[in-house]
């Protein structure tokens, strides 16, 4: 039994288990190629992405990914940021939105 206020980490190739204060963080780089921030029981990745808006206008951007869906910013030709929402769609694929209901098709560089 855990005990109360303590997360166990299991990883899926041989390795010690690791546990963890529900307050740390820590940075896990063993299995990925990107670090990853432990917070509260979940992951968070950084990315790079690039990508298009529907009448293929290029972007640029960062983001925040936690399982499936995140947050970041992209910018477009003329540096305008825009918040957006996202959700990955394939291995390296990431379909943003922002509030206006614009969409874009972004890549993980």
């Amino acid at each position: 039994m855990t005990p109360q206020g303590v997360n166990t980490l299991a990883v899926s190739h041989p390795a010690p288990s690791i546990k963890k204060s529900k307050m740390a963080s820590s940075i896990d780089t063993m299995s990925h190629s990107k670090p990853r921030t432990r917070k509260y029981g979940g992951y968070t990745y950084n990315y790079d992405v690039k990508g298009k808006d529907l009448s293929g206008n290029s972007v640029t951007g960062n983001v925040n990914m936690y399982g499936r869906y995140g947050v970041g910013t992209l910018l477009d030709k003329n540096k305008n940021k825009v918040d957006v929402r996202l959700q990955w769609v394939g291995e390296t694929e990431l379909e943003a939105n922002d509030c206006d209901g614009n969409s874009w098709k972004l890549k993980v560089e």
